[in-house]
């Protein structure tokens, strides 16, 4: 088993409408002693009290104050898809903040200056709604066909895609932290050629890794993104 620095945490962001069950197969595959910490919006249950975020700048405050509440020394932060772009406005508050972020992982996600969620039909009907955004990988059936299912999943669903496609880019500094940016092969929302372009945001050490798979590749590809975070804790 690979050693790496127990004193280093790893943030996971989910993707839009993802929670913080998403990558439990992921994590299981980490070192013993790898300190998981999952972030899980509010709102994100029946009977939640507190609403769920309504843009990424929201989602970024979420993470940051259950941080505060976890108190880590040093951070890596892993986003995936929407959680990419959480992650890095996370990362652009460094200074604000009492731990380090010593690497920032984006996966699944064009950088801010690409970001685009074109195509999403985001006000539409519902079945309508679903079948804009199949392009991202396959939708459940169950999402078509149960009405438990759409009345429990399918706010999240649609008001995280409405926080990306409100999402906008505004040049600021690089950052300094290491830069990992990770793309599917085959992902024809965020191709590993503009995936790579994350490069431009950082002036730290940056690594880029394309693995096979659709946009959802952690699905598939666990073992592969296990070794990557495991060379961010290491670093």
């Amino acid at each position: 088993m690979r050693a790496c620095n127990t004193q280093k945490s790893i943030v996971f962001i989910p993707f839009a409408g993802g929670s913080s069950r998403a990558f439990k197969a992921l994590q299981s595959t980490l070192s013993p002693g790898v300190n998981c910490i999952d972030i899980h919006y509010s709102g994100r249950y029946q009977g939640a009290l507190a609403p769920s975020p309504t843009t990424v700048g929201h989602m970024a405050n979420e993470v940051i104050e259950h941080l505060h509440k976890s108190r880590p020394a040093q951070v890596v932060l892993f986003g995936y898809s929407l959680g990419a772009l959480v992650a890095y406005e996370v990362a652009q508050r460094q200074a604000a903040m009492p731990w380090a972020i010593t690497e920032l992982v984006v996966a699944a996600c064009r950088p801010p200056h690409l970001f685009s969620c074109h195509g999403v039909r985001v006000h539409d009907e519902d079945d309508d709604f679903l079948d804009s955004i199949a392009t991202f990988g396959t939708v459940p059936p169950y999402l078509y066909s149960n009405p438990a299912a759409r009345k429990y999943l399918l706010p999240n669903l649609r008001n995280d895609f409405r926080a990306a496609s409100t999402y906008c880019h505004r040049p600021r500094p690089q950052l300094n932290t290491p830069l990992t940016a990770i793309a599917g092969a085959q992902d024809s929302f965020a191709p590993f050629a503009e995936v790579r372009a994350w490069r431009q945001y950082s002036s730290g050490r940056f690594s880029e890794h394309c693995l096979p798979g659709r946009h959802f590749f952690y699905q598939t590809q666990t073992d592969r993104l296990s070794e990557i975070l495991l060379d961010a804790l290491a670093a």
